[in-house]
Order: C-alpha cells, then sequence, then structure tokens
C-alpha cells in the first residue's frame, strides 16, 4: 500500500551460467554482473534495483525478476531489452522459470506467460488458472510447484495413459473416462486412439453439455495436432484431412476459421499459391466466418476477412496476377449472374466484399455508385466512391470520385 513500506523481497540468488558467460547478482550489491565463464573477466556490470532471481537466458537475452516486476536485458551487452508489466509494480510471489520460448511468472495475478522476446503475455492469464503461485520447476514433463505449505505436481496426461485405459474399460458408460483416456492418448500421441476415445465422450455426455463440449474441443486440438505433423512429415493429404475435419460444421466459428488458417498457411508453405489463395479466399467469401477476430501476424487483432486479405496481396505481389485466375473468373460469373432490378444493388454489394481483389469488382462499384444515386442512398454512394478510390483502376479519376462522394455526404446529411 502507498506510505508502507514492503519488507524487501531478496533472497539468496544463485549465479546463473548462459552463453558462456556467468552472471550474478550478489545480495550485498546493487550491481548484475556478467562475468567471462573461462576467465573470470568482467564481461559487463550495471546498477539494478533489487534483482530477486536471475530466472536464465534465453533469445539472447538475460531474464531476471526485480521487485516491481519481470525484466530482460542483452545477455552480451547488458542493455535493456524489455520491462514487464509497463505502467505497474508487479512483485514475483516465487521463483519463475524459462521454458522453449517463454517465461512462467508467479505474480499476484496467477503464473502468467511472458514471451522472452518481447515481454509482452503470450496466452490469456485464465490458460494457467490451476497453477497456485510459488516456486517453479520443471522436468521430465512435470510442472512443479512449491509454496509455503503445499507441493504440488502437474504432470501430463500420457504419464496416465495405462489408468485411464484401465478405467474406460472398468467404466465403459462414462463419459467422464472416455473423455479422460481420450486426452491421454492425445498427449501420448496416439491421436487415432485419442479421436476414437472423444468421440465416445460426446456420444456418452448426451446429458451434459459442458463435458460434451469439452471432449469436441480436445478432438478439434487433436485434428488440429494431427494436421501439423503431418504437413512437418509433407504428407499433405493427410494434413488436409484432418482438417477439413476441424473446419466441420459441428464446430464454432472460432474453431473453424482456426482449421481454416492453419490450412491457407499449410499450402503456403507447400509452395502452391494457387491453392493458398484459393483457401484464404474461402475465408473471405464465408459470411458466417469472414467477421471473426484473430490474431494477425504481426500480433495486432484483425478480422478472419482482413487477415485473408492481406495474404493474398501478398501472393498478387509475389507471383503475379495468374495464381488469382480462378477467383477472378467465378467474381465475373457472379457479376454477370447478378440479378437485374431492385436487387441487382445488393447483390453487386455482397460481390465487392467478398471479391476484394478482382478487377471485375471496380465494375461493380462503377455501377453501385449509379445505382445509389440514382436511388438516392447518399451515404452507400459515398462509401462505394471511397472503395473505388481505394483500388482505381487507370480510367477512374481520382478528382470525380471525391466530388460525387462530398456530394453523396451533403445530400445525406
Amino acid at each position: 500500500m502507498p506510505g508502507i513500506d514492503r519488507p524487501p523481497l531478496r533472497d539468496l540468488t544463485p549465479c546463473l551460467y548462459g552463453d558462456g558467460s556467468v552472471f550474478a547478482a550478489p545480495s550485498d550489491s546493487d550491481r548484475l554482473l556478467c562475468l567471462d565463464a573461462l576467465t573470470g573477466r568482467a564481461r559487463w556490470e550495471r546498477k539494478v534495483v533489487e534483482t530477486v532471481h536471475l530466472l536464465g537466458v534465453g533469445r539472447g537475452r538475460l531474464i531476471f525478476t526485480t521487485g516491481s516486476g519481470l525484466r530482460a536485458v542483452d545477455a552480451a551487452t547488458g542493455a535493456d531489452a524489455w520491462t514487464a508489466p509497463d505502467a505497474r509494480e508487479m512483485p514475483p510471489m516465487g521463483r519463475g522459470l524459462l521454458l522453449g520460448d517463454l517465461v512462467l511468472w508467479p505474480t499476484p495475478r496467477g503464473v502468467l506467460l511472458v514471451r522472452q522476446e518481447d515481454g509482452r503475455l503470450a496466452e490469456d492469464p485464465a490458460f494457467l488458472h490451476s497453477v497456485p503461485k510459488g516456486n517453479l520447476a520443471f522436468g521430465r514433463g512435470c510442472l512443479i510447484v512449491a509454496d509455503r505449505l503445499t507441493l504440488t505436481v502437474f504432470a501430463p496426461p500420457a504419464k496416465h495413459l495405462r489408468e485411464r485405459r484401465n478405467e474406460a474399460e472398468e467404466k465403459p458408460e462414462s463419459a467422464e473416462a472416455a473423455l479422460e483416456l481420450g486426452l491421454a492418448e492425445a498427449d501420448a500421441g496416439q491421436l487415432d486412439a485419442a479421436v476414437r476415445s472423444l468421440e465416445t465422450a460426446e456420444r456418452l455426455a448426451r446429458r451434459d453439455a459442458a463435458l460434451r463440449e469439452e471432449a469436441r474441443t480436445a478432438r478439434h486440438g487433436v485434428y488440429l495436432t494431427a494436421a501439423r505433423r503431418a504437413a512437418d512429415a509433407g504428407r499433405r493429404d493427410e494434413a488436409e484431412s484432418a482438417l477439413g475435419k476441424a473446419a466441420g460444421p459441428e464446430y464454432s466459428p472460432t474453431f473453424r476459421v482456426r482449421a481454416q488458417r492453419l490450412h491457407a498457411e499449410q499450402v503456403e508453405r507447400f509452395g502452391d499459391s494457387v491453392g493458398a489463395v484459393a483457401a484464404w479466399q474461402a475465408l473471405v467469401e464465408d459470411e458466417e466466418l469472414r467477421g471473426v477476430r484473430v490474431v494477425g501476424d504481426n500480433d495486432l487483432p484483425r478480422t478472419a476477412e482482413q487477415l485473408a486479405t492481406e495474404h493474398i496481396a501478398a501472393l498478387l505481389k509475389k507471383d503475379g496476377a495468374s495464381v488469382y485466375r480462378n477467383v477472378e473468373e467465378r467474381a465475373r460469373a457472379r457479376f454477370h449472374a447478378a440479378p437485374k432490378g431492385k436487387d441487382r444493388a445488393d447483390a453487386l454489394e455482397r460481390l465487392t466484399v467478398a471479391f476484394p481483389h478482382a478487377a471485375v469488382r471496380r465494375v461493380a462499384l462503377r455501377e453501385l455508385i449509379d445505382l445509389y444515386s440514382e436511388s438516392e442512398r447518399y451515404a452507400a454512394m459515398a462509401h462505394a466512391c471511397q472503395r473505388l478510390r481505394d483500388n482505381p483502376g487507370p480510367e477512374d479519376d481520382d478528382a470525380a470520385l471525391v466530388g460525387r462522394a462530398i456530394f453523396g455526404l451533403r445530400r445525406f446529411w
């Protein structure tokens, strides 16, 4: 609390070895030291107020906790890399650890997953909501947490596979037993068996909607894992089969987008630009899926439509218009099939949304500008003018489009 001195958090801070250096934060000093591991000579030193724990070296950074948060410095130079959190104090609630490309950081908010690269949260804080605060250790696939009174061990489901199989055999009508078996099989890499067990759990959980959804969600995750493994092994047909199942109608739009996005990304990696355009275009055209929120390639929020549109634009830039030929032909067919009369504007509007890169979209927008003007839908006319300005053809006069847009807005207001 403000105005109240909290006790110091510092404890014994063992030295740390990484990348040929020894790092030390002596308890009787405010210095952080980097020493050459062979000669003992100082490579750099810097002042750091209250180093609590040296966690490790990852991504070229020495990562440690202080009394107010989590910090990283360049392991080679000692220069600041990042600090978390950015604007408030968050003292450690135990010793964290480095795991893969992440930092597991015990805080008053719980155990957080932070990226070693930039100090940003890697997952929703609720992801580790069941992990208590305390000193963390990891080994043989198990996460161990020690607080003042309790030692808690989180073991992967695969370690209980034999036990789960026996339970499922003893309780063949138990949805819970089938679910636990499916999770253990999935963790052990027995993916086909896991799908069967999870399907059994869904069938048995007829009256338990929450358990049924948990089994369905786990089955979706198994399909994604199977697709990734198949793609890594070069088995494209097998990967596409798994992702086709993961994009099935029984799943929520969010899960279906996840599967279709992975499919498009894998097709890109296989070097099939035409197939990748088709896969991304499927997301743009799907009215139910294109508005789903996703995290973009630059970690910024996007809709599925925006993400897909960006990827198609990149493929067009890299490989030329030929990769878009099939989509362009479908767009032209839609344009020529658009009904006449009062429903034509709505049909053309849907086309301009579904085919943002098609050349025929400009033709449709020009016609929409006239149709909206004739029907005195001036705001829609101004919007069509702006969209045509964003991607004009050689025959489109920008000044004329601006003039019509201003005219439409004036009439609208």
